[in-house]
């Protein structure tokens, strides 16, 4: 005898439904209770216990405004480091233009006296050799050429100089032309690395030592001479005031040491030169 088919339906629902409802009933202390609520009682105890650690880590400003102000003294900072090196870059080209002139008076004041009274000859070979080998060593070194053009600019000026000097103390030989020779060639080895360029490195701080004593020799020669009438004034102001500039720009280019000590030594001697040709100048006004 067949089922009828109502009550096949019928079991099937009672079953189904049965199922369903024992997989819906979770067991706790005995009781049965509904899975919704105890995946509510659990959301709340996860809930409660994010809210007491939250109290506890201390409040912190947001990422984006902490980031917002690093970037803004980032930016504030680049755009001083800006500022600074366009003035340092104008600064050098007004050195590089005062160094264009800064020996031509001391030329002229040659050519008009023909004589080389007071001058130190000693002081001007020190010179040219301290300006040859800094421009080497900047060179060299692929240092910004503004921030050494003077040197070249003042080597020229200094090579007119010693001429001069040369011919009003009738000092010109063929043994000076050979030895004229024989410094451009060493200069030239210098300039195209012919000559390794660690030497240059142990020669640069001696120029500073050097150079201290070309100045010195012609601060002596001036207070051996107490005279400084074949002496240009204009010449060390402008010297006093391109090394004093250069302490600067040197700074913000490369800050190198050995380069900002020979400046800095370099604007207190040209300053005592100036002084003293200053002061004998107006002695020699007032006994004449």
């Amino acid at each position: 005898m067949s089922t009828p088919i109502y009550r096949i339906i019928i079991t099937y629902v009672i079953v189904h439904r049965t199922t369903y409802l024992s997989s819906s009933m979770v067991v706790r202390n005995g009781s049965f209770l509904s899975e919704s609520k105890v995946m509510g009682d659990v959301k709340r105890r996860i809930w409660n216990e994010n809210r007491n650690v939250s109290s506890k880590v201390p409040t912190k400003r947001p990422l984006r405004s902490r980031t917002t102000s690093s970037y803004r003294k980032s930016l504030q900072h680049s755009t001083a480091t800006m500022y600074l090196q366009l003035f340092a870059d104008f600064l050098s080209i007004i050195t590089i233009l005062m160094c264009l002139v800064q020996k031509i008076p001391q030329i002229m004041n040659l050519y008009k006296l023909k004589t080389a009274a007071g001058i130190s000859l000693l002081g001007l070979f020190l010179e040219l050799t301290s300006y040859t080998v800094m421009t080497s060593y900047n060179y060299t070194n692929e240092y910004s050429f503004l921030s050494y053009l003077e040197y070249p600019v003042l080597l020229l000026q200094d090579l007119i100089i010693i001429y001069l000097v040369l011919l009003y103390l009738d000092l010109i030989s063929p043994s000076s032309f050979l030895l004229a020779a024989l410094y451009f060639f060493i200069f030239g080895c210098f300039l195209f690395q012919i000559v390794p360029k660690t030497a240059l490195t142990i020669l640069a701080p001696m120029c500073t030592p050097i150079s201290a004593s070309s100045k010195i020799a012609q601060l002596a020669a001036i207070l051996r001479a107490k005279n400084s009438e074949s002496i240009s004034v204009l010449t060390w102001v402008i010297s006093t005031l391109t090394n004093l500039t250069r302490v600067f720009t040197i700074w913000m280019d490369s800050a190198d040491l050995l380069l900002l000590s020979n400046f800095i030594i370099s604007v207190s001697l040209s300053g005592s030169i100036m002084l003293s040709a200053i002061y004998y100048r107006r002695s020699t006004v007032k006994h004449d």
